[in-house]
């Protein structure tokens, strides 16, 4: 099956896994992120407009339907942005990373569920080149991490933050080996 959540835009099942939700292709190749969630998937558009799409899969009917709980789109302001990821941590909250080449700084922006709208944005890392990215992702323990490249210092930075704490507050830059 397959649903419009944009103009233009259309997800298609390509193939349906064991937990009968299966993997996504965007027509218009500009899906950047899945996060799964049981039947629920969140889709993060990323283009001129980006925006989170948000889909169910309905076993009975075989097929995908705009989230029940938030069946519109969520645009996202991202400015000057080169990529931005999504992921979800442990409280059910979902965190975007990115890059703002405005300032040339690693930013993060979070939303609660129904992810109608997200907060921030939050500077996790400056001192970045306008041509470096980042990607944040859920983490065993509790937390969310964000990794980013930095090439004006030709290495990789690393920032937690835990779940469920002050969204601003994150732990010391850890230098990966």
């Amino acid at each position: 099956g397959s649903i419009t959540p944009l103009a233009g835009a259309q997800l298609h099942a390509a193939d349906l896994a064991a937990d009968g939700l299966g993997q996504f292709a965007h027509e218009l190749d500009l899906a950047r992120v899945l996060v799964r969630r049981g039947d629920v998937a969140h889709v993060l558009l990323y283009g001129a407009s980006p925006a989170l799409v948000s889909i169910e899969y309905s076993p009975a009917s075989d097929s995908y339907a705009p989230w029940g709980v938030r069946a519109s789109a969520t645009s996202i302001s991202l400015p000057g942005s080169e990529t931005a990821t999504i992921d979800i941590d442990s409280t059910g909250r979902m965190w975007l990373a990115t890059e703002a080449d405005a300032t040339d700084n690693v930013v993060a922006y979070y939303s609660d569920a129904p992810y109608s709208s997200f907060s921030g944005p939050i500077t996790v890392a400056t001192g970045m080149n306008d041509d470096d990215i980042s990607v944040v992702t859920a983490m065993p323990g509790n937390k969310i991490g964000v990794l980013w490249s930095n090439q004006n210092t030709r290495r990789f930075g690393f920032k937690i933050h835990a779940d469920g704490a002050d969204p601003a507050t994150w732990s010391a830059d850890e230098i990966p080996a």
